[in-house]
């Protein structure tokens, strides 16, 4: 079959998805956005095709690290940061996302809401934030939600969202503190001790829970249109529930590492078959907004913790996985009728295929020589 040759890369190696085995000597072709083959091919350079990043959950409107000492101080800077700046213009960061191989994104859009379209008309999932209380503004329906947290959304809103936005993806920051822990448990702690008068708001009623987890689950606020973010405070029943319910869960490492010190119990939520994705928050909780370094946070964490978790189980949270949870099944594999947007990588021949995974994450930006997007070029 003939093709233009600008809508025709020949490869050595082909990962259509993580999940299965390498294709040897072939090309991929498109035309417009969408793939139309994979055939063999009888030479080919030293390059791999690959499925591009999926940041699951991101802000796009800070610009630099807010240093703290834990979640509690950090969220003081921000309520200032947002009083006396507000929130910047994302497009910046949004660009650095894809000069890191990303080509969709879940943002957390702060009210009142404005965004510019995204860079190269890549793929942005955009979760409109709410907080407060039963009387706020909810977006219009059918678009993703983001009700805060337990704390800065009283439980009459959080049953609002459930009740009205069935069919939208939820995202809330839930299980990131034990601060956060402590205030569902209806015991002393910081957030409504510094974080509610800050705010200039009194602490409102609320039912007492065991756990953030069950605290949603008492008020009816889980389903599987919701994405847990961060995740880091749960226990084997608290997993049981979110499996129960067919929630998912992103994971932020570096930014959870940071703000809270450990990560979310991943040999749990895999053994529940929970779907797990990552992202990197802001740069307001971490260095820069590249899953690579996400990516390699937590493999290196899981080894240091002697969890079993693979290179290829990384990139499959940091790929297709992703792609699930934020309903982009356009995006999901390098496969005939999909949409074309995929990194290209520099592989040195001595690398064998049973090695491709481990080599793509620990150094695979390192040999990054393109990206394309809907099946555009754009670095």
């Amino acid at each position: 079959m003939a093709h233009p040759l600008n809508n025709l890369i020949p490869c050595r190696w082909l990962i259509q998805r993580w999940d299965q085995p390498p294709r040897e000597g072939v090309s991929l072709a498109w035309e417009g956005e969408f793939i139309t083959a994979v055939e063999p091919t009888p030479s080919f350079p030293d390059l791999a095709v690959v499925p591009g990043l999926v940041n699951s959950h991101v802000h796009t409107d800070f610009l630099q690290l807010i240093s703290a000492q834990n979640l509690v101080e950090w969220i003081k800077h921000v309520v200032s940061f947002r009083r006396t700046l507000g929130s910047h213009p994302s497009t910046p960061q949004e660009i650095t996302l894809v000069k890191h191989g990303t080509v969709a994104w879940g943002s957390i859009v702060a009210p009142p809401w404005k965004q510019e379209p995204p860079p190269w008309k890549a793929s942005r999932v955009a979760f409109l934030e709410v907080l407060g209380d039963e009387g706020a503004p909810l977006p219009p329906r059918g678009l993703p939600i983001s009700p805060h947290s337990p704390y800065s959304v009283s439980p009459r809103l959080l049953q609002r969202v459930w009740r009205e936005r069935k069919d939208s993806l939820k995202a809330i920051h839930l299980a990131e503190s034990r601060e956060e822990v402590a205030f569902v448990r209806g015991e002393e702690n910081a957030l409504e001790r510094e974080i509610f008068p800050l705010a200039g708001r009194r602490p409102f009623p609320r039912p007492r829970a065991r756990s953030p987890v069950e605290y949603l689950a008492t008020l009816e606020c889980l389903d599987e249109k919701t994405l847990v973010i961060h995740g880091i405070f749960m226990d084997h029943k608290d997993v049981e529930t979110l499996a129960q319910k067919g929630v998912s869960v992103v994971i932020c490492p570096r930014s959870n590492l940071y703000l809270s010190g450990e990560l979310a119990p991943l040999p749990l939520l895999m053994e529940a078959k929970i779907p797990l994705a990552l992202g990197t928050d802001g740069l307001g909780s971490t260095p820069s907004l590249s899953l690579w370094h996400e990516m390699r946070a937590l493999w290196f964490y899981a080894r240091c913790r002697g969890w079993n978790l693979s290179p290829r189980e990384v990139l499959l949270m940091a790929t297709r996985q992703g792609t699930h949870i934020l309903n982009l099944d356009y995006l999901t594999s390098l496969e005939k009728g999909k949409e074309a947007s995929f990194m290209v990588i520099r592989i040195p021949p001595e690398i064998p295929p049973e090695d491709l995974a481990t080599f793509v994450l620990l150094q695979g930006d390192l040999h990054l020589e393109a990206l394309y997007i809907k099946g555009q070029r754009v670095f």
